[in-house]
């Protein structure tokens, strides 16, 4: 089963497919419209 979750008050993201599995931080940058994610390793 896919999984994403996305946890906005602490800005990470979760990925799971039972194959892959990643998680990253999302940073929202409103002044130049941008939304970043960098993934933890």
């Amino acid at each position: 089963m896919e999984s994403v979750k996305i946890l906005k008050s602490s800005g990470e993201i979760f990925y799971d497919d039972n194959n892959t599995c990643w998680e990253a931080d999302i940073f929202f940058n409103v002044a130049n419209k941008e939304i970043l994610i960098y993934r933890n390793y």
